[in-house]
C-alpha cells in the first residue's frame, strides 16, 4: 500500500495539532489544499454517522482536487461530550449547543465559550454543580491507495473517555469543554459513584469543587492524548494504518 498521507477533514487548528501529535507527522487539512471553506451538513443521529459524513464529503472534493496526493487516507473526526445527569447532552450538538439552546442558528457552531456557559445554565437550572460525564470521539477513515482503484477500505473507530463535567472552569491549555471536564476520580470508579452532585448549599458546592484539580486543559497535550477519547481513537486508528 506505500506511505499514505493524511487528510483530516477540518480545518480546525487545535484537532490538526492532535492528530499531528499522536501519528508523529503533520496531517493535511483542506485549507492546505486550497479547499478554504470546508463544510457539510451533519444530518447523522450518532457521532459514527456525523464522522462518515464528513469523511464522504470530503473524499467526493478530492476527487476533483489536482493538489492531492497519490496514496492518502481521508480521517473525519466527530466527538463531543455527553452529561449523565442531562440525558446525553449537548452530545452530537456539542460545537453547536449554545445556538440550539438559545433557538438560533441551528446548523453553525457556537464559540467554545458560549458553549461552555449554556452547559454551566443547564447544569445550574437542574440544580447541579457538576455530573458523571464521558468524551466520545469517533473517526471514520477512507483509504485511497491508487487512484485508478476504487474505494479499498473504510470505516469507523471510537475513543471513549470518563470523568466529571463541572461548573468550575480550570487551566488555559485545551478547546471546546476541556477546561470543565475533570478526571480526578477515574482511578477510583467506586467513589466516583458516591458523589453528591446536588448543589444543596454553598458550602457543600465550594468544598466538592475544590476536590476537582485536573481537567483536561490544566494538563499537557502529551498527558492528554494517553487518557483522552480522541487520543485512544486515533490510536487505534493507527493500528489500522500501519
Amino acid at each position: 500500500m506505500g506511505k499514505l498521507s493524511l487528510i483530516l477533514a477540518t480545518n480546525n487548528i487545535h484537532k490538526k495539532i492532535e492528530f499531528s501529535h499522536v501519528f508523529n507527522e503533520c496531517v493535511i487539512c483542506p485549507n492546505d489544499l486550497g479547499i478554504l471553506k470546508f463544510e457539510c451538513i451533519e444530518s447523522g443521529n450518532t457521532f459514527e454517522q456525523n464522522a462518515l459524513i464528513k469523511a464522504q464529503t470530503l473524499y467526493r472534493i478530492l476527487q476533483t482536487n489536482v493538489n492531492i496526493p497519490q496514496n492518502y487516507v481521508v480521517i473525519a473526526d466527530d466527538s463531543g461530550l455527553c452529561v449523565e445527569a442531562l440525558d446525553g447532552e449537548p452530545g452530537i450538538f456539542s460545537a453547536r449547543y449554545a445556538n440550539i439552546q438559545n433557538n438560533i442558528l441551528y446548523n453553525e457552531n457556537s464559540s467554545d465559550e458560549d458553549n461552555r456557559k449554556s452547559l454551566i445554565d443547564k447544569l445550574k437550572l437542574n440544580n447541579l454543580w457538576g455530573s458523571k460525564a464521558f468524551f466520545q470521539c469517533s473517526i471514520a477513515y477512507i483509504i485511497v491507495a491508487d487512484q485508478d482503484e476504487p474505494l479499498q477500505k473504510q470505516g469507523v473507530v471510537n475513543g471513549i473517555c470518563n470523568g466529571i463535567v463541572a461548573i468550575k472552569e480550570s487551566g488555559n491549555n485545551g478547546f471546546g469543554y476541556d477546561c470543565m471536564f475533570y478526571t480526578d476520580f477515574n482511578a477510583n470508579m467506586q467513589e466516583l459513584d458516591t458523589i453528591d452532585f446536588t448543589m444543596k448549599d454553598t458550602k457543600h458546592t465550594t468544598k466538592s469543587l475544590e476536590l476537582l484539580r485536573h481537567s483536561f486543559a490544566t494538563i499537557s497535550l502529551e498527558q492528554k492524548n494517553l487518557i483522552s477519547h480522541r487520543g485512544k481513537a486515533i490510536k487505534a486508528l493507527r493500528d489500522i494504518l500501519l
